[in-house]
């Protein structure tokens, strides 16, 4: 598969997120940044004055086993993007407002703007891999960062089976170290 470039709409991201077909947390992918949402609301404030909202990067891996083992019910992982990702989502969920606007007041004044067009790039294992390590070139980078974005790779299995439970991974906890106390004392 090579990578390819699409145009979609804001509301068909905002669908595919909503089904669970679009996972926007993928291992790799950077958590929300704080629980307030002063970034998400820039960012949709970005787009509803015709900013936009950048570019996607997605791997598809419907048609990746391995990939579907750690996400059986996804079509696509976000590899960059994962934020814009939720702030769509949260602000078509009525989550925080936008200038005093939330989305359903929006739509009672006949004003949506998630048809706004958003480009997509599409992208297999080994080129999401690249890609997120190519994209984070200004945005700092730690160690655990780029060996979390090759998701199939061994050394990422054995971190997720000696991790925490995640509802997302459907992972195993299993403890790093195992407790010895000393019976002298």
């Amino acid at each position: 598969m090579k990578t390819s470039f699409k145009i979609m709409n804001a509301q068909e991201i905002i669908n595919l997120i909503l089904s669970g077909k679009l996972n926007t947390n993928p291992i790799g992918q950077r958590p929300p940044v704080t629980r307030k949402h002063t970034k998400s609301s820039r960012i949709i404030k970005a787009m509803l004055e015709g900013y936009g909202i950048g570019m996607f990067t997605i791997r598809d891996i419907r048609e990746d086993r391995a990939a579907k083992e750690i996400y059986p019910n996804a079509d696509y992982l976000i590899i960059d993007g994962g934020h814009r990702g939720r702030s769509l989502r949260d602000f078509f969920m009525n989550k925080f407002t936008v200038n005093g606007f939330t989305s359903a007041m929006m739509e009672d004044l006949n004003f949506s703007d998630f048809d706004i067009p958003v480009q997509v790039c599409v992208c297999t294992d080994s080129q999401a891999t690249q890609l997120f390590r190519n994209i984070n070139t200004n945005t700092p980078v730690n160690f655990m960062e780029q060996i979390m974005s090759d998701d199939v790779s061994r050394v990422l299995k054995e971190i997720q089976i000696r991790t925490s439970y995640y509802k997302e991974y459907d992972n195993k906890e299993a403890p790093l170290f195992e407790v010895v106390t000393d019976s002298r004392g």
